[in-house]
């Protein structure tokens, strides 16, 4: 089937944009809406919490959530909800180290108690929401995690607009308290219904077996996703020691627009997985190449319209959103809707590479990113501020997508030779 083909039939594609479509307008909302009711310094306390709560879950998906997607899109339902469950179990063990290392964070960069404690309960309750919600991606039934989301974060953006509505004070110290209570609602009522959609097999893997299956699994993934945050994710915290706070405020809130195209970056995170597997398991490697170039071509199409676009726009966006605020954001919008767009490329040769099982070059290249972004990129943040910044980012998520996609062309190349 044809990457048209796929898009022309209603299924599970389209579900998984609805539902991404769904969870990235919240969260662009609720980005919005705390860029406006905050002042700069708020958003530059919330900008490094924010940042350490998706490090944090970003790690836990790559081991958790996603293996469950591969490994699981290859099992019956009752092997399924097994794995479901049994990875349900070692939350009890991981989610209060994840609590832990955000304290620890927050105590060198955001020392402010609430706020500390704040988003290490968050970052477990996303990372609890985010595997309930996975299963459903797991088992090709997307559709039914989309009312959940909806609940979720929808629920997030509509009770922070009742709070600027009725212009309540929004502290930077209580925001997660107010955030997360949609998101426990959600993972309640989305594992209860799972639940009930049958039973776990009596007989199979236990938990330490099927933890063993997701890190042999995805072992190269999780070490690259720890590279990659340091080499991309950790610019507010490398502004905030180099540049100015101020300098903090504004690349939040242009990353803030940024979360306008989560929408398409997740949803091939997402579903690419799943999809690459079976498209391997149906068709071999040259059907899975074939697939990844046309979605390759599809997100290049996409990448050169959305770019043009906030080219064209991004001033218009930055005024209105930020009600004026946060004009120092506006020069650097439309470099980082190109470095981001271009990302994209890597999220595809990652679903690849996790197919094929060749993922120790995630490791490296973004592990080389990391030294050049720590190093060149502080230097750049330093001269520069924001514009270094950008150049930093530019390092961070361009140099290890190249040499990804490269490598994963050469296995290819390679593999099919020797057919």
């Amino acid at each position: 089937m044809t990457i048209t083909s796929e898009w022309l039939r209603f299924g599970p594609a389209h579900w998984a944009l609805i539902d991404q479509a769904v969870v990235s307008a919240a969260t662009f909302a609720v980005g919005v809406l705390l860029a406006r009711a905050l002042d700069p310094e708020g958003l530059a306390l919330y900008s490094l919490a924010i940042t350490t709560v998706l490090c944090l879950t970003s790690v836990h998906r790559a081991l958790v959530a996603q293996p469950l997607n591969i490994l699981g899109a290859q099992e019956l339902q009752g092997q399924r909800l097994r794995r479901y469950s049994n990875m349900l179990r070692l939350q009890g063990g991981m989610l209060p180290v994840m609590a832990l290392l955000a304290i620890v964070v927050g105590w060198m960069f955001f020392p402010v108690p609430s706020l500390m404690m704040g988003a290490a309960v968050y970052a477990g309750v996303l990372a609890l929401q985010d595997l309930i919600r996975r299963y459903h991606y797991t088992d090709g039934q997307i559709q039914r995690a989309v009312p959940g989301d909806v609940l979720a974060f929808g629920g997030q953006g509509a009770a922070l607009a009742l709070l600027v509505v009725f212009a309540w004070p929004v502290s930077v110290s209580l925001v997660f308290w107010w955030l997360m209570v949609p998101l426990v609602v959600s993972a309640l009522w989305m594992h209860r219904l799972i639940r009930r959609s049958g039973q776990p097999a009596k007989a199979g893997s236990g938990v330490i077996e099927h933890l063993a299956e997701h890190w042999a699994n995805a072992r190269w993934v999780v070490l690259s996703q720890l590279v990659w945050i340091g080499a991309s994710q950790l610019i507010p915290f490398q502004l905030a020691t180099y540049a100015k706070s101020q300098d903090v405020a504004a690349y939040h809130a242009a990353n803030a627009l940024m979360n306008a195209l989560n929408v398409f970056r997740l949803t091939l995170g997402n579903y690419l997985p799943g999809r690459s597997a079976r498209v391997f398991a149906d068709g071999g490697a040259q059907a899975l190449r074939m697939y990844l170039r046309q979605v390759s071509l599809a997100c290049l199409g996409l990448a050169f319209v959305v770019f043009v676009f906030f080219e064209l726009t991004g001033d218009f966006w930055v005024d209105w959103l930020f009600a004026g605020k946060y004009q120092e954001a506006k020069p650097v919008v439309s470099a980082m809707v190109l470095v981001h767009l271009l990302a994209m490329s890597a999220l595809i040769s990652a679903a690849g590479a996790q197919v094929m099982g060749t993922t120790r070059v995630m490791f490296w290249s973004n592990a080389v990113a990391l030294a050049l972004t720590l190093t060149l990129g502080s230097w750049f943040i330093h001269v520069w501020g924001l514009w270094g910044a950008v150049v930093a980012l530019a390092i961070g998520l361009l140099l290890p997508a190249m040499v990804q996609g490269v490598h994963l062309s050469i296995h290819f190349r390679s593999r099919l030779g020797q057919v």
